[in-house]
């Protein structure tokens, strides 16, 4: 298990892609996301969340995650 304190908005993202890199080394893993006051709702957080969604076999989180809608897009399962 990894925890990792960063910035994770897409300029920050963008200035420093470090992170991203060493995760996406990992290969496809387990995702578990702890209250972030609903950030990864947040348009300025698109690539984190999109991050999340390609590389994660499972994500675990609470309502502050990644919105169900883009879950589950409507029409899907």
């Amino acid at each position: 298990m990894y925890y990792f304190t960063s910035d994770l908005s897409d300029d920050a993202l963008k200035r420093n892609p470090a992170l991203l890199r060493f995760c996406e080394s990992l290969g496809p893993v387990n995702s578990l996301l702890k209250a972030a006051s609903y950030l990864l709702h947040a348009s300025n957080f698109t690539n984190a969340r999109n991050f999340l969604l390609q590389n994660s076999v499972a994500v675990l989180e609470d309502d502050s995650g990644i919105p169900y809608a883009i879950l589950h897009p409507i029409g899907g399962p």
